[in-house]
């Protein structure tokens, strides 16, 4: 009977390997999962030898303390020191093969575990652990892989403290929860099912992650820190989430569930819910034929919950989608000011959603030059942190196809930094990020905090000085941030003549007008200087106004600004154009007269010529012949637009008005006379 047992003890080893043999098999790596395999073997048997001096140092009877110290602590100490000491003999490896070789660790570790608890204890135990002690150690296993595969990865010391803590922290923490769950007995081992499935998917989650990291390999010859391609990795998806959240058409997101099973995986599934219900039906059969004595709830367990539970792993294994967590974040961007000290000492204003203990993202249009050192502090509408320095490490302004900006690694790290602002920031983003999520009361003033012009407005496009940015007439379809350089407005008079009706300067926004009244451009834009410009079409700027009141309030503001500044360039013109007209009135009835005299078709001079009223064509009576003869003299002097008119060297506008002007004294005098 002891035989049976353990084939049944040894029979989830090859069980789960087949369910997760999509990841064992994603990088094949035989010698590495032998290796660890082999590796949870030998230290489950260390295990077992030292166990009955571990439990003379450890007496409890409290159930608490046996699942978590007993159990979860030793089991899982030992297994981080292993896979901690085998990874420094794997220098090129992926962060998934660090996981999936963890897992292999689990399974050996579990194996061990499975005959050790058969021989020993019985084989009601021995059930028990049929189930439970391989997706247990697999799972809990492969989380501390993870985790341990990035700190292999990282430089920083606060990551691989960090990395080191969640390794520890989650497979202990679920561990010992899980033994909690069974060693309680009662309604609570119920529990351990969901447990179980809560397991998997956050393994799952973590696998689908590590598919879509760089290899140690890749980022050594990037020259790029793992810190620094994590916060680079992040940037995209800070874009997309920003773009979703304005409702904006064209940006799709990516389902976090793309499940795709095979006929053999579907297959499998039915036939553990069929012998669900089988052992739920027959239990006490069942019961009677394996001489087992267990209770009504671990009966209940063993033979409905955990094979659907099982039939659902197969379910969940390989369904989360790689392709969400390489397209999305999560976490809400939350826009923070830096203000950094130049080497002149005058501070620009740059923003940066996101900020980390290692190194921070800035949106910059121009290098700062590579190892520079920079002096820097952050600050948003709650709280700011102290005087920072850091040095550049990385930069962009040429690859459209990753981000443009700059990172600053933040050299010196002090209590006051880490507590005083990190952790606010990183709470403050969680608590806002939870309201807008959940649509909390509040959640739609959360917008502000990750939606300005310039995080809107992806495309960036460089002109140089005299370049024109739109034409006067020109279909207003995109608006315009000014991120480095100034542009001057001018409108063209119908004699060719410019009007400049305003100019833009960093930061500013121009062109919405065109788009707000959806009507054609009103004047022309041209570059006085070379100018880095951000590009944002009319969604961009209609969800802007929607989105953000203190956006939409500052664009009225601008709007009236602008209407004022016009208006008045506008009465100036208006009144240069009257005294322009009214100096054309006069040279075209000087023409007139000329034309009269010139023709001499009228021998004097009356009153209505002197008032220079047209009313002159009805009070002279002229006949036809003498009118085209006038209109063909007027002709040779003025255009259809009432302009002075040269024809070669006969007419010279200002002899024209000389002499328009003396015949006009003449006549003047001779009508006194």
């Amino acid at each position: 009977m002891n035989y049976i047992f353990l084939f049944l003890a040894l029979l989830p080893i090859p069980l789960f390997y087949l369910i997760y043999l999509r990841y064992f098999t994603y990088k094949i790596a035989y010698s590495k999962h032998l290796e660890y395999f082999l590796a949870g073997i030998f230290f489950a048997l260390l295990l077992v030898f030292l166990s009955p001096y571990l439990k003379e140092i450890f007496r409890f009877s409290n159930i608490y303390m046996i699942a978590f110290v007993n159990a979860a602590l030793l089991e899982k100490i030992c297994a981080f020191i292993a896979i901690v000491f085998l990874q420094k003999f794997f220098v090129k490896f992926t962060v998934i093969e660090g996981t999936v070789t963890a897992m292999f660790f689990g399974l050996g570790f579990s194996a061990v575990e499975n005959i050790f608890y058969s021989l020993t204890f019985g084989s009601s135990i021995m059930m028990a652990r049929l189930l439970f002690s391989v997706p247990l150690h697999l799972t809990t296993l492969g989380i501390m892989g993870y985790y341990l595969s990035l700190r292999k990865q990282c430089r920083d010391k606060i990551y691989i403290y960090t990395y080191y803590f969640k390794a520890l922290f989650f497979s202990i923490s679920l561990h010992g929860i899980f033994d909690y769950t069974l060693l309680s007995g009662g309604k609570l081992v119920y529990l351990s099912a969901p447990m179980l499935i809560m397991m998997v998917v956050f393994l799952e989650v973590l696998l689908a992650k590590s598919q879509t990291i760089m290899s140690f390999d890749v980022l050594k010859g990037m020259k790029v820190r793992f810190e620094d391609w994590l916060t680079v990795n992040r940037q995209s998806r800070f874009e997309r989430w920003i773009m979703q959240s304005m409702g904006l058409p064209g940006v799709n997101s990516d389902p976090f569930f793309f499940w795709r099973p095979g006929f053999i995986r579907f297959f499998g599934v039915v036939i553990l819910i069929v012998l669900a219900i089988i052992g739920l039906s027959f239990r006490s059969e069942i019961i009677t034929i394996l001489n087992l004595n267990l209770n009504n709830q671990e009966q209940i367990v063993l033979f409905g919950v955990f094979p659907a539970s099982i039939s659902l792993i197969m379910v969940l294994v390989g369904a989360i989608n790689p392709g969400f967590f390489k397209n999305s974040e999560l976490k809400m961007p939350v826009i923070s000011d830096v203000e950094i000290e130049t080497e002149y000492g005058i501070e620009e204003t740059f923003i940066t959603y996101d900020i980390s203990s290692a190194n921070c993202f800035l949106r910059t249009s121009e290098p700062f030059g590579l190892k520079k050192e920079v002096k820097f502090r952050f600050s948003n509408k709650s709280f700011s942190s102290k005087e920072l320095i850091g040095v550049v490490v990385w930069e962009n302004h040429v690859d459209r196809l990753e981000p443009f900006g700059t990172i600053i690694s933040i050299k010196k790290r002090d209590f006051r930094f880490i507590f005083g602002f990190l952790v606010k920031y990183n709470f403050y983003r969680f608590y806002k990020g939870l309201i807008f999520l959940l649509k909390l009361p509040g959640f739609e003033q959360s917008r502000i905090l990750f939606m300005r012009p310039i995080t809107t407005m992806q495309e960036e496009k460089y002109f140089k000085a005299g370049d024109t940015i739109y034409k006067e007439g020109e279909e207003g379809n995109d608006f315009y941030l000014l991120k480095k350089g100034s542009v001057v407005f001018y409108k063209y008079k119908e004699s060719g003549e410019t009007i400049t009706l305003d100019s833009a300067n960093d930061g500013e926004i121009f062109g919405e007008t065109a788009i707000i009244g959806k009507k054609k451009r009103e004047t022309s834009a041209i570059c006085a200087t070379d100018c880095i410009v951000a590009v944002a079409n009319r969604e961009n700027l209609d969800a802007l106004i929607r989105n953000n009141s203190f956006f939409a309030q500052s664009l009225i503001e601008q709007l009236a600004k602008k209407i004022n500044t016009f208006n008045k360039i506008l009465v100036n013109n208006i009144h240069s154009l009257e005294i322009e007209n009214i100096t054309n009135q006069q040279f075209l009835y000087s023409a007139f007269i000329l034309g009269l005299v010139s023709s001499g078709t009228i021998s004097d001079v009356k009153k209505e010529l002197i008032d220079v009223d047209m009313r002159i064509f009805k009070d002279l009576n002229l006949q036809k012949e003498d009118l085209d003869e006038i209109v063909k003299m007027c002709s040779l002097v003025l255009d259809k637009k009432g302009n002075m008119r040269q024809i070669g060297n006969i007419f010279d506008h200002s002899r024209i008005l000389e002499l328009a002007n003396s015949i006009l004294e003449n006549y003047a005098v001779n009508f006194k006379k």
